[in-house]
């Protein structure tokens, strides 16, 4: 003879399901149907495939039952760990990636790279109904990617690798295309089409070849822009910086600018420099690069640069300093500057300052 049945309410099994290890979650999900679908909700908002094993696998669970768990992923991370596959993955592997895609209706964060840069077609605009919050992709810059982007008017931030002969053969995005979009890290090519959206922070870079471009695209973002907060710019050349510089101070985002990085600081001839640090009302970070000094300063003389600086820009509150590999990070802290050295080597994922304004 049977027992009387207990039924959690729903509240309880909630906090249950909420306070649970991430490793519990799938036990948790076999005591009661009301715990199951609990536990998956919270056990598939986050996915991760790194290898064919775990694609696969990921492939027979949202599979199962109808897609009922495919509606819970909100986060999907796709990347090559070299320590369990190496070679570049099958066309057969990413045709189960895009079934995947397919089906992820309530997706809003993607983080996935091809190696290959061939296999833009898994983002076929017409198979695919997520709207995008946040993406991190490294693709080929070709007609179906530009295709799929032009499809995610909910895209906040995106962070894009793409080869770099694409620079030349570029396809160009549809005009207010991602009109939501506040956060860009990719080139500067690309860049270029986000002229008109409502950027907030922004991380780019500059080569020899696009060096002449790149004071044009400052001055129309200056002109275009009103929501600037951060401007990070990889490799600037050193003669572009007091020109830079200068536009920027001159333009409305001298009243929204809180970061600026990475100047290739002049040894000398610091006039005009300072002549735009005066009109920035609150910048508080300054990133600079001055590697190429001869002689280099000791880190003695760190505080002496940094005093120089806020002399005639007073809202500054940390400074960033990179020698080398070497990075140091100074704070201005009851009238006087404290530097200490930065742990690590010079990668360009360090960069991630600019993201905080």
């Amino acid at each position: 003879m049977e027992g009387p049945r207990l039924t959690l309410p729903a509240e309880v099994c909630a906090q249950v399901v909420q306070y649970a290890h991430s490793s519990d979650l799938p036990a948790l999900g076999c005591t009661s149907k009301a715990l199951q679908v609990l536990a998956e909700t919270r056990l598939y908002q986050h996915v991760i495939m790194k290898d064919p094993t775990s694609i696969y696998r990921m492939s027979l669970a949202l599979h199962a039952r109808d897609f009922c768990r495919a509606p819970y992923v909100k986060r999907l991370w796709v990347y090559q760990d070299t320590r369990c596959s190496r070679g570049v993955w099958a066309e057969e592997l990413w045709i189960v990636i895009r079934n995947i895609l397919a089906k992820l209706e309530n997706l809003e964060i993607i983080y996935i790279f091809d190696e290959n840069c061939t296999n833009t077609w898994i983002f076929e605009p017409r198979v695919l109904s997520f709207r995008l919050k946040e993406a991190n992709l490294g693709f080929s810059w070709d007609e179906t990617f530009v295709s799929f982007l032009e499809t995610q008017t909910e895209l906040r931030a995106l962070t894009i690798q793409v080869p770099d002969e694409d620079e030349h053969t570029r396809r160009i995005l549809a005009p207010d295309s991602l009109q939501k979009l506040e956060s860009f890290d990719g080139p500067l090519f690309i860049a270029a089409d986000f002229i008109t959206s409502p950027l907030t922070r922004l991380n780019t870079r500059v080569d020899e070849e696009n060096a002449p471009l790149f004071s044009t695209y400052i001055t129309t973002l200056a002109h275009s822009n009103k929501t600037l907060r951060s401007i990070n710019v990889l490799h600037i050349p050193e003669y572009l910086v007091s020109d830079s510089l200068r536009v920027l101070a001159s333009s409305y985002l001298s009243s929204t600018l809180r970061y600026i990085g990475i100047l290739n600081l002049p040894a000398t001839e610091h006039h005009d420099i300072h002549r735009s640090l005066l009109k920035f009302q609150c910048l508080e970070v300054v990133q600079v690069d001055i590697s190429h000094w001869a002689p280099v300063p000791m880190f003695c003389h760190f505080p002496m640069l940094a005093t120089e600086l806020r002399t005639y820009c007073f809202t500054l509150r940390s400074m960033l300093i990179w020698v080398n590999t070497h990075q140091y990070l100074g704070r201005y802290d009851n009238e006087r500057w404290v530097f200490q050295q930065l742990p690590g080597p010079r990668h360009p994922s360090r960069d991630v300052q600019w993201r905080e304004y």
